[in-house]
């Protein structure tokens, strides 16, 4: 099978380092994969390095005043010459480019990993506003793209399928939800030494409003204030770190948050951490907290969204109420202070992670493959 994975890039971040495992795997099973990239940024060159990268840059801009604008023929003309059976893409930009001009011989698969604020319904107040009918415009286009192609949607949650079928105008029929993967080679326990007593906590991620970091840093303050020695490292970087470097000042935890920005080796980090901290607004599935349970860490989250269906509570980690500062430090306190809860947290979270192995993942990915290209055929 000649499959083709579409990414605006390969940053890091869970879904391009997804892509990549995925096409390992479907190399290893004897298929055809090339990955097209629209820019030329690849942080993951030691996951790709006998994978075939093809830089296609392109662009597409539609216009409120009908005067779209477009260039994509470097990627249409190396999606032609490809010939592929499948065209499977990943994050909002591909999305755009890769149903511009769709061919009508392939499969296409629209890879969800997340919630693009562009997509969501706007207040009425917010349609004064040129940008709110750009969006507007630009996902009606999308939206039209997606039904010329007869588009599947694969979904990496429930709360995701659900986005998509709100803010997308997608048949339910026409969506399958499979979970991401954790490549357990990778993110694995391993023992590192610590030389002190504290509980040393970890978020991973941008350092952006989404992930709100800064209630995090509050949680820093709160365990102090209750006499629990803590520090939390906020593995990533981004536009945010100014302000969570003021607040952290503010409440007098400035030594207690670590900055080690973007890293190579995120697995080192988790192994070294006791516990997975996560409060984002929007997650559409939380890979990171599968990658943190590989590596017997339990996590402690917000009700809602992807990570509410990764986390089971009291098993794995504890889910909280969102923002409900007193409820998520009392969980972090009782994993920092219950040595056996947190042994058997851990032993469990390292067991759950185990269900969500790349081999297992790939199969299900390649079994969407076959039964809609039989579809297809037919």
């Amino acid at each position: 099978m000649r499959i083709l994975q579409v990414v605006p890039s390969l940053i890091r971040g869970g879904a391009e380092r997804l892509v990549l495992n995925l096409t390992k795997e479907l190399e290893t099973n004897g298929h055809e994969v090339k990955i097209f990239a629209l820019h030329d940024e690849n942080l993951y060159t030691s996951l790709n390095n006998k994978t075939e990268v093809v830089i296609t840059p392109a662009n597409v801009s539609y216009s409120l005043l009908g005067t779209d604008t477009s260039d994509t023929q470097a990627f249409d003309k190396a999606v032609e010459d490809f010939n592929p059976d499948i065209i499977h893409s990943h994050l909002i930009e591909a999305e755009f480019i890769s149903r511009h001009k769709p061919i009508k011989k392939a499969v296409y698969i629209s890879h969800w990993h997340g919630c693009p604020e562009m997509l969501r319904k706007a207040p009425l107040l917010d349609f004064l506003k040129k940008d709110t009918w750009w969006n507007w415009n630009s996902k009606r286009n999308l939206i039209l793209g997606y039904r010329k192609c007869n588009n599947h949607f694969l979904c990496i949650s429930e709360f995701m399928k659900a986005f998509v079928v709100e803010h997308l105008d997608a048949n339910p029929a026409h969506c399958t939800i499979i979970s991401n993967a954790v490549d357990t080679d990778l993110f694995s326990p391993k023992s590192i030494e610590s030389n002190d007593s504290n509980f040393h906590l970890i978020a991973v991620g941008k350092l952006n409003y989404n992930k709100n970091q800064q209630f995090l840093v509050r949680v820093v303050a709160e365990l102090h204030k209750h006499g629990i020695q803590s520090d939390l490292t906020l593995l990533g970087s981004g536009a945010e770190e100014p302000n969570l470097r003021a607040l952290a000042t503010e409440l007098g935890v400035a030594d207690r948050i670590l900055y080690p920005g973007t890293v190579d080796n995120p697995q080192d980090y988790l192994n070294r951490a006791d516990l997975l901290i996560h409060a984002s607004h929007y997650e559409a599935f939380g890979l990171v907290l599968l990658e943190a349970m590989a590596c017997g860490k339990p996590v402690v989250c917000f009700n809602d969204g992807g990570p509410a269906e990764v986390a089971v509570d009291g098993l794995n980690g504890f889910i909280v109420q969102r923002d409900n500062l007193s409820a998520f430090t009392q969980a972090v306190s009782k994993l920092a202070k219950n040595k056996d809860l947190y042994s058997k947290m851990s032993s469990d979270a390292l067991k759950f992670s185990q269900k969500y192995g790349l081999k297992q993942y790939a199969q299900k990915v390649f079994s969407l493959y076959e039964r809609l290209l039989n579809e297809r055929r037919k």
